[in-house]
């Protein structure tokens, strides 16, 4: 039995997905963007990031990973009916 030297390519792929979460009252942004990337931020972050990616076996959803969170803020028309709101 010999042994031999395998040559192998590793490849990095990056998912982006854009999450949107409604701003909350009294929120500052650079607290927002602290905890966003914290590693508790990006823990609550997680469930959101992996719904409804379809992946096959491997890679599978358990094994990605939110890495780098960008804050953009910005404005949606509303055409809320009730006058309350």
């Amino acid at each position: 039995m010999g042994t031999a030297i395998i040559p192998k390519w590793q490849i990095t792929v990056t998912i982006t997905r854009t999450l949107e979460y409604p701003i909350e009252d009294g929120e500052d942004k650079e607290d927002v963007r602290k905890w966003a990337s914290s590693k508790e931020g990006k823990q609550f972050i997680q469930p959101d990031f992996i719904k409804h990616l379809n992946c096959y076996s491997y890679p599978r959803n358990a094994d990605m990973e939110v890495e780098e969170v960008e804050l953009k803020e910005y404005e949606v028309k509303s055409t809320d009916t009730d006058p309350r709101v």
